[in-house]
């Protein structure tokens, strides 16, 4: 199980960035590149809790809020060489705990306060012009996501992998989770010497506006 408290807005490990609205076009809940032997099954679950502010003071657009995730992974191994994967998010939106703190550690520090304090702590304030608006604690399903992991190559202490998933949308809920599909291919690049092991990935992934943004100028 991993825990994570992020304290500052868009903070995340390299998988994954904690903002619903982008989760709600694409998201990466892939926290486990090692292939499994064949006819081995496998049962992940990563929780993260993070704290949510931006302020655009030109615009006056401000989301505060917090947001606590988990991701339910299950993966099996078809040959030594594919390994399948199933991954389940559900997200809720919250005024949260931690406003306080951050508000507190920023200030100890002569850090940027972002004009946290001049708005009420542990709210929920998330919206987005005429498309939504939440004030209240809210939470949805993100899509299913089947994927595939393949390796490509692998030598003494180099391997290359392939993972290419696919998002079915299970609920819409305009800037939480979205009624379309996404397909996302990644490549990872793999380094292990003795007990030092490093990752490199990258992905890219394809998807359609939502029906509730449809409207919207993405660019």
């Amino acid at each position: 199980i991993t825990v994570v408290f992020l304290m500052t807005p868009l903070l995340n490990q390299a998988k994954d960035i904690e903002f619903p609205l982008l989760q709600s076009f694409s998201y990466f809940p892939y926290s486990e590149n090692e292939l499994l032997e064949q006819n081995r099954w496998s049962l992940g679950v990563d929780l993260y809790h993070s704290n949510i502010f931006t302020f655009n003071k030109k615009d006056q657009i401000m989301n505060d809020f917090e947001l606590t995730s988990f991701t339910i992974g299950v993966r099996y191994g078809i040959t030594g060489w594919l390994t399948a994967e199933t991954y389940f998010r559900y997200g809720a939106l919250s005024g949260g705990f931690l406003d306080g703190f951050i508000e507190n550690f920023h200030a100890t520090f002569g850090l940027p306060d972002a004009y946290r304090p001049d708005y009420p702590r542990d709210i929920v304030s998330y919206y987005k012009e005429d498309y939504f608006s939440y004030s209240e604690n809210t939470g949805s399903p993100s899509p299913l996501i089947l994927a595939a992991l393949v390796k490509l190559y692998e030598g003494n202490r180099f391997s290359v992998k392939s993972r290419i998933a696919f998002g079915l949308p299970l609920k819409s809920k305009p800037g939480i989770s979205s009624d379309k599909p996404f397909l996302t291919a990644g490549l990872i690049l793999s380094y292990q010497h003795a007990d030092f092991h490093v990752d490199l990935s990258n992905y890219i992934s394809w998807f359609k506006e939502p029906e509730w943004l449809l409207s919207a100028d993405l660019d």
